[in-house]
């Protein structure tokens, strides 16, 4: 299938990003990401850990709800958040998304049997994470796709290598190659930039040590950074 190429892909360029990271000048390893957490930064991660649970239970609520047309695109039997206890605003965001993972299915971009329809609370258990735990690291480093988007996780190696190289002033280019995510539309750097703006509350989640999980969405690029 198109988007398990796609996705193998980037696993593939995530290991690489960071045995680049590892390599790369003086300038990122200047930077080292501090190993315990201060107050303040235990502050923001816990305010991401509580963002992350209050997402999780939005979505979780919703797939009550998540129907699937014969043509494998979903729809919603709610209409608004309020009917079923969803903050309203989140409510839009994933059902914009879901709208936005329809056009790549009616587009031929993502294949409807792909997609999951039940979002777990963390990152599956694969052959990525066990090798990663035998290097020492914690994490998973995958892509998977949704009905409201992708959730991309990094490893807490990568994590950290990445958050210095951020932190250094690394380039979009810098981070990622041409090599798109999926969609195959979805160029690397166009999320790598927004990443980069985003690249505080990226470092906090890195300060766990349990790796990071982004939620992209078509329709509005990252919603989410959160440890894994």
């Amino acid at each position: 299938m198109k988007l398990q190429r796609i996705i193998k892909t980037f696993v593939a360029i995530v290991l690489t990003i960071g045995t680049i990271l590892a390599s790369a000048p003086a300038a990122y390893a200047a930077t080292p990401v501090p190993s315990t957490p201060s107050s303040e930064e235990e502050r923001q991660l816990a305010e991401l850990q509580q963002a992350g649970e209050q997402r999780y239970q939005a979505i979780q609520r919703m797939e009550q709800y998540l129907r699937v047309h014969p043509d494998g695109t979903f729809y919603l039997t709610a209409q608004r958040g309020a009917h079923i206890g969803v903050e309203e605003a989140l409510f839009q965001e994933l059902q914009q998304g879901m709208e936005a993972v329809n056009d790549h299915i009616r587009a031929g971009d993502i294949q409807a049997t792909e997609v999951q329809t039940r979002t777990p609370r963390s990152a599956i258990v694969t052959d990525e994470t066990k090798d990663a735990a035998v290097q020492g690291c914690v994490g998973s480093n995958s892509v998977t796709p949704f009905w409201w988007g992708i959730r991309i996780f990094i490893d807490s190696c990568n994590a950290d290598q990445i958050a210095i190289a951020i932190a250094a002033g690394a380039s979009a280019a810098g981070l990622c190659t041409a090599a798109p995510f999926p969609p195959s539309q979805v160029a690397c750097a166009v999320i790598a930039a927004a990443l980069i703006i985003r690249g505080g509350q990226f470092a906090i989640a890195a300060t766990s040590g349990t790796g990071v999980q982004i939620d992209y969405n078509f329709a509005l690029g990252i919603t989410s950074i959160q440890p894994q």
